[in-house]
């Protein structure tokens, strides 16, 4: 995931308007210092804020996979679906691929015909 300098300064300033009783003062520590070292950097003006030093690999899920995964039960992809898969899912259970995808399968299954949905 990568945020523009400008982004982060936009954050930044943000967090010093409203956070004026400094609840989030590792927050505004941490920004401080990702934007002083963009500005050493002049390779480009992002940062990636994923650490992948210490992963090999990462699954991101979207909602597409979410509507997908509907369409593949045969059911038609709403807002209101949608929202109720993902409130629905656990995401502590989806940390391989092919089990994410059966993580979002069964809560499809379980979770729209408890809130009356049937396929379509």
């Amino acid at each position: 995931m990568k945020i523009s300098r400008k982004q982060l300064l936009s954050a930044l300033s943000i967090l010093e308007e409203h956070d004026t009783k400094n609840k989030a003062g590792a927050v505004r520590m941490a920004l401080k210092k990702i934007c002083k070292d963009m500005a050493r950097d002049d390779r480009d003006d992002t940062a990636d804020l994923i650490d992948r030093s210490a992963y090999f690999a990462t699954i991101m899920w979207q909602e597409e996979d979410i509507k997908d995964a509907l369409r593949e039960h045969g059911i038609k992809p709403t807002r209101d679906k949608i929202d109720k898969v993902i409130c629905g899912l656990d995401t502590d259970e989806m940390e391989s691929c092919e089990h994410g995808w059966d993580v979002i399968n069964d809560t499809i299954s379980r979770v729209l015909p408890f809130h009356g949905f049937i396929y379509d």
